[in-house]
């Protein structure tokens, strides 16, 4: 799998990888609970997406309002904002 550039192809590519039962249980979450999505989501995300990699375009990103980054930090933006898509948010 090539490794997404910026979060929302991140976000596209998690929903394009995830069954409709996964996505229906992630559109239920209330946003307070995404962080129960930390270790199996989230370390999917930071091992498929190569952020664990140096030259990861996901870790290159410097939002700002937390610098440096953590692939933790990247994995929690991907999953927002694929919850968002699912819940029709911006």
């Amino acid at each position: 799998m090539k490794h997404p550039k910026t979060i929302n192809e991140a976000a596209d590519e998690l929903l394009k990888q995830m069954t409709e039962e996964d996505k229906n249980s992630l559109k239920a979450t209330k946003k307070a609970k995404l962080i129960g999505y930390h270790h199996g989501l989230g370390t999917w995300i930071r091992n498929n997406f190569g952020l664990w990699e140096p030259d990861s375009p996901l870790m290159a990103l410097k939002p700002p309002h937390y610098i440096p980054q953590e692939p933790d930090d990247v994995s929690v933006e991907i999953i927002e904002k694929a919850w968002k898509k699912l819940n029709g948010k911006k």
